[in-house]
Formats: structure tokens, C-alpha cells, sequence
């Protein structure tokens, strides 16, 4: 303003100041009178020198007042301040013509604009940023009113076109305004990462977090805008049901829209759009813990005796599991049963369980879980098939018969397929009912009461027992025979020894056998031959003759028996001639004088 002024000063001090500055005389003729007239005038050089300054001056100021220049990450916005009309009450940007916040900005660059320093307030901002993995959310402070049944304007053709505030409030590039085009409010359309150099007086921009839909994954739309669907139903193949808390719609219009988005990254409004992620993996929902498991332990003893101790264990609630496990009675007995659940959704499929349920966790449980608990629990009620024997009279055999049974809490344990295969066959249309492909049910082992187990831990046992002392008998015996293979074994060095000495001994008798035998047959030979001298000479001389032959013979073997006498004595005749010739001849000694007593015949 202050530049405004020095330039209308500047201006008039052009036109006045020559009046003040020095003067000349000047002589003039007149041409028609012909006379000689006088006057007086400025100095020339003088007063355009002047006004030349003064007009430098207003120039100055002038373009000082008529430029801007803005940077390359700069926007300048423009309020009017003066020379223009007041705005309507209500409105936020004005007109051109208008004082106040104007729809246009100036962007990076020169910008020559006469006066409009003076006429404006200029208002550098920085450019606006949309990070990526973000999305630029728009509020407009002006526009056109909001209709009563919206409350978010509807989305623009052209994003461009939303953001240019002369556009959204009806200009062109002819200067031509024909009222706003965009409404007040919150802007369906959004704006991506990026820079935008936008008027920051109409718009308000808030980043929200783009929607990643993972692989394995599709995002159902709810859209809370659009158009009425008036068409038939959109229902997957196969399914009749049309109980849905949203209707499926075509893409636009109000509610689920029927196509769902593959995995990848979307800048959807989130104001205006409900997003649900649906996996389309097969989903295992676990029914699992949340009781006490009761153990009976048999311990046996080192003197072969069974005793029992009762223990027990929390088993607790899992994270990540969808529920506990399913309680059943039977036979007045509470029976915990875990189980598992495999289902998937398709993506076709992925529209109708959030138009059906709101989504895949509000199937958990609502629908499946108490539908799971129900199916089991009613199976599990009814009679089992089984057989029986029964006498037939006119085979006059045992038949076997076919026969329905209440179920016993074992067969949870050991017919558990069957029952498997029951509760499987009766969920998969519970869940094609929600839009759900159940593909197998698999249960745990069921939480029997160890009371019902302990006869068969106890026979178990025992028959282990039995095994156990059979084995360890042939062990023993199978030992003992080890024992003797190693015995023999540590005494072959003996054994040999012995072996060869009764070889040795079996020899010797045969010798002696033999020798015996020849021995016989000589001394039978000798008695015959003794027999036969007797005869001869008589048998006190066959006597006296053996009796020296075992003399001799000893004193061959004996040398030192021998005596030789000093003293030849002659018998004087008798019966014992021979002896007392022999007893002188040996000499006399312990020898002679016993064969003298034994040969002597007694005195009459």
C-alpha cells in the first residue's frame, strides 16, 4: 500500500512540480499582429529531468508492486483485499471480482500481475505430499450444498479436474464463471501419492493407508454410496439362499459389489468403502483346551505289584483357536472332545460371506461354531450300528445279527471315523449356506474318563507282565547255556587234558586187558608146567625151586643183597640141601634167614 502511494505521489509531483522550478523570459511574435510580446517559460531540460525522476520513481514502485516470483516447491495463494466487492454470506472462495480467498494460485515461476501486491495478500505454502502407501482424503470448503440423502460428494470423471479449484468452482480459461461444479464437503474421489500443488484454501487433504490385499487374500467391497441395484439377485452357483444382510451388487451401486479385488494395492475411500479381507487359503478352526484332563497312572512295584496314583493338568484355551472344545454326555459321562475344521472360500464366494455374516470371523462364530456344536452333539446322541450272536434254532448254530446300540463313551475312541464322517457330511451344507466350503472335520482324541480306561490299562499291564517274565525266563535259559558254552570255553585247556588222559586210560586198560589175558594164559602155561615138575621131582622140591627162582630174582634186581661168603659150607644131605646152599652161598642175611623160616618145615 505504502508503494500505492509513493507512485500517485510520484505521479502528481510529475505534473505539479514544473510550476515551482526556475523560469525564463522568452520574446514571442505574433504573426497576425505583428508585435513583439514577452513571456516567461520553465527551463526545458530542467522540468523533464524532473518529471523523469519522478516518473522512474512511480515505475518502480509500480513493478515492485506487480511481480512474483515463486519457488519450485512453493505455491503462492491469493486473498483479495481490496478493489472488489464483498462476498455472499456462506461462501468461503470468492469469485475474481470478489475480495477474499481466490480459487486460482499462482505455481513455480515468474508471474507478472499489475498491482497485485497492493490488490492481494500473497501466502507461499509448500506443495502438498502424498507418501506412497498412502492416499490423499479431500474435504472442500466450498461448493455447492451437499443433497440430503449423501453425505460425501460423488466422484469425479477426471481426477485433475477435482483438484483445479477454478474447475471445481466453475471457471475456465475464458474467465468465464458459471457457479461451482464441485459440491461442499467430503470428496469421494481421492488423490494417490504424489506432489500436488493445490489450493490449500478449498481443500483439506487428510492421508488414510492404502488397502493391501495380500496374496492368498481378496477385499470384498461394501460400498456406503452409489446407486439403488434394482436387478435380480446376485447369488453364487448353487446357492439359494437370499437372507442377506447386504444385498450383492454390481460394481457402483449401494452395497457388496459382487466382484471382489485380487491382491494388489487400492486407493479406495475408506469414508466411503467398507473393505473386508477374505482369505481364500483352506482355514483350520481349531476347537481346542479349556478343561482339565484327569490321568490315573499304574505303577508297578519291584515286587510285581500294580498300584494307581491320580494326577491332572489344565489343559487351557489356545490363542488362534476359534473355541474350546465340544463337551458331550455319555452315558452320564462329560466327555471333552477336540476337533479341527478345514474350510476355504473361493473368491466368487468371498462377496456372499460378507453379505451374508458380515465377514469370515463372524461365520466363525456365529454360524459355524454353534452349527458344529449342535451337529456333534446330535450325532453323537444317536444309536450305533453293531453285531451281536444269536442262536439259531433251526441251524442249530450261533448266527451273527445286525443290531442298533445306544453309543458308549469308547466308541468315541474307537469308532471315531465313522462319527467323523457323519458330523463332516452334515457340515458341508451348513457352510455352502454362508458361502463356506467345509472340507474335512477331523477330531482329537476325546477326553474318556481314565476310570472307563483302567480295566484295559490294568489287563494291558498284566499281559505285558506275562510277556515280560516268559522273555525273561528264556533269557535266563538262553544265559545259563552262555554261561556253559563259556565255562567250557575258559576249562578247554582241562577239558583236552582230561579227554587225553581217559584216552590214555581207555588205552591202558585195554593193555592191561590184554596183558591180563597173556598173563593168564602163562600162569595157566606155568601151572601146567609146575604141575608137570612136581609130578617130577616132587613138590617140596618144586617148591624150593620156585622159591630160589624169586630169590634170584630179587637179588637181580637188588645187587646189594648179595653176599659172597668167607666160609664154603657142604650139606650134610637132608630135605634142605638146596635152601641151606643157597642161604650160604647169598651169605647171611634179613633174606636167607626168611626163606630159612618159610622153608623150614614145623617141628612134630
Amino acid at each position: 500500500m505504502v508503494l500505492l502511494v509513493i507512485i500517485v505521489l510520484a505521479i502528481v509531483a510529475a505534473v505539479v512540480v514544473p510550476r515551482f522550478l526556475p523560469k525564463k523570459e522568452e520574446r514571442l511574435w505574433d504573426e497576425v499582429k505583428q508585435k513583439d510580446v514577452k513571456t516567461v517559460k520553465p527551463i526545458f531540460w530542467l522540468v523533464w529531468t524532473v518529471r523523469g525522476g519522478l516518473l522512474a520513481i512511480a515505475l518502480f514502485c509500480f513493478l515492485q508492486t506487480s511481480f512474483v516470483i515463486v519457488g519450485d516447491r512453493e505455491v503462492c495463494h491469493l486473498n483479495r483485499v481490496y478493489m472488489g466487492s464483498n462476498m455472499e454470506p456462506g461462501q468461503i472462495i470468492a469469485m475474481p471480482w470478489q475480495k477474499g480467498p481466490q480459487a486460482r494460485i499462482l505455481t513455480a515461476g515468474f508471474h507478472f500481475l499489475p498491482f497485485i501486491r497492493v490488490s492481494h495478500d500473497l501466502e507461499m505454502l509448500d506443495m502438498l505430499t502424498v507418501p506412497e502407501g498412502k492416499y490423499g482424503f479431500i474435504n472442500a470448503a466450498d461448493g455447492n450444498s451437499m443433497p440430503d440423502n449423501q453425505y460425501i460428494a460423488d466422484k469425479w470423471d477426471n481426477d485433475k479436474d477435482m483438484i483445479n479449484a477454478i474447475t471445481f468452482m466453475g471457471g475456465d480459461d475464458k474467465d468465464t464463471w458459471k457457479g461451482p461444479k464441485g459440491t461442499k464437503g467430503p470428496q469421494l474421489t481421492v488423490i494417490k501419492p504424489g506432489d500436488y500443488r493445490i489450493n490449500r484454501y478449498l481443500f483439506s487433504v487428510t492421508g488414510f493407508d492404502a488397502t493391501d490385499v495380500p496374496i492368498g487374500h481378496v477385499a470384498v467391497i461394501k460400498s456406503n454410496v452409489g446407486k439403488t441395484y434394482t436387478g435380480p439377485p446376485i447369488l453364487p452357483t448353487g446357492v439359494e439362499n437370499t437372507n442377506l444382510s447386504v444385498p450383492i451388487v454390481p460394481e457402483g451401486h449401494l452395497g457388496v459389489w459382487a466382484r471382489s479385488l485380487t491382491p494388489n494395492r487400492y486407493y479406495l475411500n475408506k469414508k466411503a468403502y467398507d473393505v473386508t479381507i477374505i482369505p481364500t487359503q483352506v482355514q483350520t478352526w481349531k476347537y481346542i483346551g479349556g478343561y482339565t484332563r484327569r490321568y490315573i497312572d499304574l505303577v508297578l512295584d519291584a515286587d510285581g505289584t500294580i498300584t494307581q496314583s491320580v494326577r491332572s493338568e489344565v489343559v487351557p484355551l489356545i490363542e488362534g483357536t476359534a473355541d474350546i472344545a465340544v463337551l458331550l454326555r455319555v452315558e452320564n459321562w462329560d466327555v471333552w472332545q477336540d476337533a479341527r475344521i478345514q474350510v476355504q472360500v473361493t473368491p466368487e464366494n468371498a462377496p456372499f460371506v460378507v453379505a451374508a455374516a458380515g465377514g469370515l470371523d463372524a461365520i466363525e462364530d456365529k454360524i459355524i461354531t454353534p452349527t458344529f456344536r449342535s451337529v456333534l452333539r446330535n450325532e453323537v446322541a444317536k444309536n450305533v450300528p453293531d453285531v451281536k450272536e444269536v442262536w439259531n434254532k433251526e441251524t442249530n448254530k450261533m448266527d451273527m445279527v445286525d443290531y442298533m446300540r445306544p453309543r458308549k463313551v469308547l466308541d468315541l475312541l474307537y469308532k471315531r471315523e465313522a462319527t467323523e464322517s457323519a458330523v463332516e457330511d452334515k457340515m458341508i451344507p451348513e457352510g455352502a449356506k454362508v458361502g463356506l466350503t467345509v472340507m474335512e472335520v477331523r477330531f482329537g482324541d476325546p477326553l474318556v474318563p481314565p476310570e472307563l480306561l483302567l480295566p484295559g490299562k490294568r489287563k494291558q499291564l498284566a499281559e505285558s507282565l506275562i510277556s515280560t517274565y516268559g522273555q525273561e525266563r528264556l533269557a535266563q535259559e538262553e544265559r545259563v547255556k552262555m554261561e556253559k558254552k563259556r565255562a567250557e570255553a575258559n576249562q578247554q585247556d582241562r577239558l583236552m587234558a582230561s579227554e587225553i588222559g581217559i584216552n590214555v586210560a581207555d588205552n591202558n586198560a585195554n593193555a592191561r586187558e590184554k596183558e591180563g589175558s597173556g598173563e593168564e594164559k602163562y600162569m595157566k602155561a606155568l601151572a601146567r608146567g609146575q604141575e608137570a615138575q612136581a609130578n617130577v621131582l616132587g613138590k617140596e622140591a618144586a617148591l624150593e625151586l620156585a622159591v630160589i627162582e624169586k630169590v634170584l630174582a630179587a637179588a637181580e634186581r637188588n645187587p646189594e643183597l648179595v653176599k659172597f661168603p668167607n666160609t664154603l659150607v657142604i650139606n650134610g644131605g637132608g630135605g634142605m640141601g638146596s635152601l641151606e646152599g643157597a642161604a650160604a652161598i647169598l651169605g647171611k642175611n634179613n633174606l636167607t634167614m626168611g626163606l630159612m623160616k618159610k622153608t623150614t618145615p614145623p617141628t612134630q
